[in-house]
């Protein structure tokens, strides 16, 4: 017996059913490259941040210190500072509490040719 799938509204239509397994099977078709692709994302966002642990460290502040100076949790210090994915607030708040401002800058991308 086939097993039934429902919806909020409902059972699927065959259409909707069908729909869904073609979503299914392009997942999983893919699904090495996703994964590959959410690993490099994540070292990229680790090498990308790891300014912040590098700027607490020469200001001589240890994860605690700079914690209690912007009024958050270390734990959650040290995963922003693992790989994080920090707000510009939270980064402004950060480079006030070691003393510094934060700049941004745009630069165009080399086109490859």
């Amino acid at each position: 017996m086939a097993k039934r799938v429902r919806s909020r509204r409902g059972e699927l239509t065959t259409e909707q059913r069908q729909r869904m397994q073609e979503a299914y099977d392009i997942a999983e078709a893919h699904r090495d490259d996703i994964i590959q692709e959410g690993r490099e994302w994540l070292d990229a966002a680790r090498q990308r941040l790891a300014f912040l642990r590098e700027a607490r460290e020469r200001a001589g502040l240890s994860l605690e210190q700079l914690a209690k100076q912007m009024g958050v949790d270390k734990s959650n210090l040290a995963k922003l500072e693992k790989a994080g994915n920090p707000t510009v607030d939270t980064l402004e708040r950060y480079a006030a509490a070691l003393g510094q401002r934060l700049v941004m800058t745009l630069e165009p991308v080399e086109s490859a040719q």
